[in-house]
C-alpha cells in the first residue's frame, strides 16, 4: 500500500523501533515484522536517530509486535518497540504544502487527500473570518534570513544581537549565521540566540511538549526528555545541540475587574441633621466591674509565680545532684577546717573546669582561673 493512502487515514496504528542498526534496510525490516500482521508502510527511517516507524493495519497485530519485540536482539543490537495511535484530524498539514513538515507519520494532519491530490488554497476570506489567537511561546509570523533575504525554511533561526545593538537585532538561517559567524574570532565570540520561527510548538520525538533543544545534525525540535533518548547512543552523542530562546509575550487580552465600592445605605435625611444627632447624643461610659479586676488581679499574680518557677528551674545548677569525683571534692573542701586554697589539676577537659566553677559558685566558695598554656588551672578558696 502506498504512503498516499495510509496518510489519509483517519487512524493509524504505529510501531516505533528504536536503537535499529544504521545498516538495516526497509526490506530487512519488513520480513522480521510482516509475521505478526499485515504492513501497510514504514516510514521515518532516521540514521542519526537510529529508529523506525512501522504502520500495521490492525491494532491486536501492532500489540502483539510489540509484546514479542520488546527488548528483543535485532541484528545484534537490543530494539525498543513503543506502540502509539496515531490519530488524524482531518485537515491538510500546512507545513507539507511548504515542504517544511518534520513529523512524518506522527503529524496529526494529514498529507494528502483519499484521492492522493493536494486540496487547493482557501480563499483569503474564509481564512480572514477564522480569528486565531495568538500562542505565548511560538511566533506565528514568517521570518526573513538577514543575509540572504530568503523565508528562514527551517523550523529554527538564529538572532544575533552583537551585529546590531537595538531591539530589532538581525534574523540568520542556520546556514547563513556558520557562514558569517566563522569567518573570523571576533564574530565567533558574538552572542546568539536559537528560536522557533515555524508552526512547530512540540517535539518531533513524542509530539506532546514543548521543544527546548535545536539539533543542528539531526535537524530536529526535542524536549528534555526525548533529547536524552535520541542522543544516548554512541554515533549521536557528539551532536551539536543548541538551548532555544523562548521570547514569552504577555497576553494582551487581560481581564479587568471592577474595585469594589463599600456598600453604603442612602436615607432622605441630610448631613447635618445626622451630624446634629451625633454631637447632642450622651455618651455613656461603662464602669468598670469589681469582678473583673479581681480576677485580672489574680491572673496577674498567677503569671508572676509562674514567671518565678520556671526561672527557679532555669537557675538550676549542672553541679546540683551531681556524683562526680571532682564535685564531692569540693564539697568536702567546703565541709572541712583546711583553710588553704585549693589547686585543681591542669588535665581537667572543658566540661570538668565548667563543672568546678559551677559548684565553687553554688557552695559560695571564690574561684578563678590563673597560669597561661598548659599550666593553666583552677583554684577554689574560701
Amino acid at each position: 500500500m502506498k504512503s498516499s493512502q495510509w496518510s489519509s487515514r483517519e487512524v493509524s496504528h504505529v510501531v516505533k523501533i528504536e536503537n535499529v542498526p544504521s545498516s538495516i534496510t526497509d526490506r530487512q525490516i519488513s520480513m522480521a515484522f510482516r509475521i505478526y500482521g499485515p504492513i501497510v508502510d514504514i516510514q521515518n527511517r532516521s540514521a542519526a536517530n537510529e529508529t523506525a516507524i512501522v504502520i500495521f493495519e490492525q491494532e491486536p497485530h501492532a500489540l502483539c509486535a510489540v509484546k514479542r519485540t520488546n527488548r528483543s536482539i535485532f541484528y545484534g543490537r537490543q530494539i525498543k518497540t513503543i506502540y502509539r495511535k496515531s490519530v488524524k484530524t482531518g485537515r491538510i498539514c500546512s507545513n507539507f504544502r511548504r515542504g517544511q513538515c518534520q513529523l512524518g507519520a506522527d503529524c496529526k494532519s494529514l498529507h494528502q487527500l483519499p484521492d492522493g491530490s493536494f486540496a487547493a488554497k482557501t480563499p483569503n476570506s474564509d481564512s480572514k473570518s477564522i480569528v486565531k489567537e495568538p500562542s505565548n511561546n511560538v511566533n506565528t509570523e514568517t521570518f526573513q534570513c538577514f543575509e540572504c533575504e530568503k523565508s528562514i525554511s527551517q523550523a529554527v533561526g538564529v538572532r544575533c544581537r552583537s551585529c546590531q545593538c537595538d531591539s530589532q537585532a538581525p534574523m540568520y538561517c542556520v546556514s547563513c549565521d556558520m557562514y558569517i559567524h566563522s569567518s573570523c574570532k571576533a564574530m565567533q565570540k558574538h552572542v546568539r540566540e536559537y528560536q522557533i520561527v515555524s508552526e512547530q510548538s512540540f517535539c518531533s520525538e513524542c509530539d506532546e511538549t514543548r521543544p527546548n533543544v535545536w539539533c543542528t545534525q539531526c535537524k530536529a525540535l526535542y524536549c528534555s526528555q526525548c533529547d536524552v533518548k535520541a542522543h544516548q547512543f554512541k554515533g549521536t552523542r557528539q551532536h551539536d545541540r543548541k538551548c532555544l530562546h523562548i521570547e514569552k509575550v504577555e497576553n494582551e487580552k487581560k481581564l479587568r475587574y471592577i474595585e469594589t465600592t463599600p456598600k453604603i445605605a442612602l436615607s432622605s435625611e441630610s448631613e447635618s441633621e445626622i451630624e446634629s444627632e451625633m454631637e447632642t447624643a450622651p455618651v455613656k461610659v461603662k464602669e468598670a466591674k469589681k469582678s473583673d479586676t479581681m480576677d485580672e488581679t489574680i491572673a496577674s499574680k498567677k503569671r508572676k509565680i509562674d514567671t518565678k518557677s520556671h526561672s527557679s528551674r532555669n537557675s538550676a545548677t549542672i553541679s546540683e545532684g551531681s556524683t562526680h569525683s571532682l564535685v564531692k571534692r569540693i564539697e568536702a573542701y567546703r565541709v572541712s577546717i583546711d583553710s588553704t586554697p585549693m589547686h585543681l589539676s591542669t588535665s581537667l577537659n572543658s566540661f570538668e573546669r565548667l563543672l568546678a566553677h559551677d559548684c565553687a559558685e553554688r557552695l559560695g566558695l571564690q574561684h578563678q582561673s590563673i597560669g597561661e598554656g598548659l599550666d593553666r588551672h583552677i583554684i577554689i578558696s574560701k
